[in-house]
């Protein structure tokens, strides 16, 4: 009888420390899903300035109006911001945020390129006369740089 009681207090005690093991497992994945989540928003913020940067730019070079520059200049205010967050999240969340370096590199190059091109295009339309045909090129090549912004992001999004 004595023996049965032991036995029971054991795999009490047994089932008590693996729920206990389970709980802290449970725990630290969650703050895994909170991290990736926070990195992924970060993300998504950035490529939502670079694509307000540009389409903005896009209503003004189009109509020559200077309400389209809204989104352009508040963008560009946010861009920053956006990307200092997203590299202090992915340095702060990541096990190994070494892994994500080369891709925040490349991204911050492709980003800065677009910048400087769309800048390229405000002088251009600002300018007189106006440059059509240099214009289309500029529009074919921020094109081609925003799908490889896409492409870099999508990448971090998977890792």
């Amino acid at each position: 009888m004595k023996a049965g009681f032991w036995l029971a207090g054991t795999i009490a005690l047994l089932l008590g420390f693996a729920s206990y093991q389970s709980l802290q497992e449970f725990e630290k994945t969650m703050a895994w899903v909170s991290h990736s989540q926070d990195i992924l928003e970060h993300l998504q913020v950035v490529l939502s300035d670079v694509q307000d940067i540009e389409i903005g730019l896009l209503g003004y070079v189009t109509t020559g109006k200077e309400h389209f520059l809204g989104p352009y200049k508040n963008g560009l205010a946010g861009l920053k911001r956006n990307r200092d967050a997203l590299a202090a999240s992915i340095q702060e969340n990541l096990q190994d945020p070494a892994e994500h370096v080369p891709r925040l590199e490349a991204l911050n190059i492709l980003i800065d390129r677009k910048l400087s091109l769309l800048k390229t295009m405000l002088a251009l339309r600002q300018g007189t006369p106006y440059q059509s045909a240099h214009m289309e090129l500029q529009m074919t090549e921020s094109k081609e740089i925003l799908d490889g912004i896409r492409l870099i992001l999508g990448d971090m999004q998977q890792r």
